[in-house]
């Protein structure tokens, strides 16, 4: 991928698999890209558009975003059919190119067994730009753990019933 302005190039690797989506945001290129080495998986390259050298990859892709930061899932995890309680994620400061693994637990009420996730039951994760929002079930009923992504040290989460 070449530099519009000075026709050098940016990005100097090549992957196996084929370009999904591709955006900016701040000063930072994005490439979500399938790979078909072994298995197929989604990644992102990100690559500065001002400072040279300063790249990385994201085992994941974006699924929310706010003006400081984007969320990308990670495929140790969150979104996983059948993972009830690990969500994996990593969390890009917009600001300083720097990426921060962010790991959450879907707590166990108490009194109430395991957690347990059904997707026939359309229980998963969604997102806003601030909150996780991971919907499961355990003997007392449904649930939602609440999870603020946007903070630097993960509080616990807000769980509430919704039956």
């Amino acid at each position: 991928m070449d530099d519009v302005a000075t026709g050098r190039p940016i990005v100097r690797r090549t992957q196996v698999g084929r370009a999904e989506r591709l955006y900016v945001v701040g000063d930072t290129l994005f490439v979500e890209y399938a790979s078909a080495v072994a298995q197929i998986a989604t990644r992102t390259l990100t690559q500065s558009l001002r400072v040279a050298g300063r790249s990385s990859t994201i085992d994941g892709w974006r699924v929310a975003e706010n003006a400081r930061s984007l969320l990308f899932n990670s495929p140790n995890g969150a979104y996983s059919p059948y993972e009830p309680v690990r969500l994996n994620y990593f969390r890009f400061d917009v600001a300083t190119g720097q990426t921060v693994p962010l790991a959450f637990a879907v707590p166990a009420r108490p009194g109430c067994g395991l957690p347990e996730k059904d997707g026939t039951r359309e229980e998963g994760e969604t997102y806003t730009a601030r909150e996780i929002v991971a919907t499961r079930h355990d003997r007392c009923g449904v649930f939602e753990a609440r999870f603020d992504w946007t903070r630097a040290s993960p509080a616990r989460p807000l769980v509430r019933p919704l039956n």
